[in-house]
């Protein structure tokens, strides 16, 4: 499966100066959307006979080839990223939308802490990892947790990992989100329970990093 992703992330790079024309169709070079549309409808072989014109393969014809589920696409033009797309799907990348006015209601949304993991990063001109070590875990004593994917360091040593029913390790190690804010604390129950008493803390006016209005809030 690695391999025949990076063959294909490889034909495609290597490739795509060929995408101007796809079935035939003339490709608008001025036009960025067309662009993307020759590259998802226009990819070439590796090789071919001089004087032919090769039909053009899709993108996703190509990813049920090769047995592959999700390809992720960033290109360069004039020395910057012109646009980037991702294709097929995981369970946890389904798209961000706007179900209600914020702060009319309450629903948890992975997708939405993303968007917080991204203000705080364009903000503060920090990573999203060290802006929190910095500002809230090490403030209060959090030594054993990190936003940090895949996990490194000297939390990797301590880090427990999957069983199933039967007390058996579970195949392939531990998943890796680059969802941080989402999906991206290593923690431990120690640690957890220190957040709990700030939030305890904060709502008496005593908080080390909460203040009281922000530990009564109400979503």
């Amino acid at each position: 499966m690695k391999n025949k992703l990076f063959f294909l992330g490889l034909l495609i790079i290597i490739g795509f100066s060929f995408f101007i024309t796809s079935c035939g169709q003339t490709v608008n070079l001025n036009d960025v959307q067309s662009r993307i549309t020759a590259v998802e409808n226009g990819l070439l072989p590796s090789y071919y006979k001089t004087g032919t014109t090769p039909a053009g393969m899709s993108l996703t014809d190509r990813m049920a080839h090769y047995y592959t589920p999700a390809v992720s696409i960033a290109v360069i033009n004039n020395g910057r990223i012109e646009w980037a797309k991702g294709y097929g799907a995981t369970a946890d990348n389904l798209p961000v939308s706007v179900e209600a006015a914020p702060g009319s209601a309450y629903s948890y949304s992975g997708g939405g802490m993303e968007i917080l993991h991204q203000m705080i990063e364009d903000i503060t001109g920090t990573p999203f990892k060290d802006y929190m070590n910095d500002h809230l875990l090490s403030k209060i004593g959090m030594t054993s947790s990190a936003f940090l994917q895949p996990i490194s360091g000297s939390l990797l040593a301590r880090a427990v990992s999957a069983h199933d029913y039967s007390g058996n390790l579970v195949s392939g190690g531990w998943n890796t989100y680059p969802e941080l804010a989402a999906a991206g604390l290593w923690t431990n129950p120690s640690d957890l329970a220190r957040i709990i008493i700030e939030v305890q803390q904060a709502a008496t006016g005593n908080g080390m990093v909460l203040s009281k209005a922000t530990a009564g809030a109400r979503s």
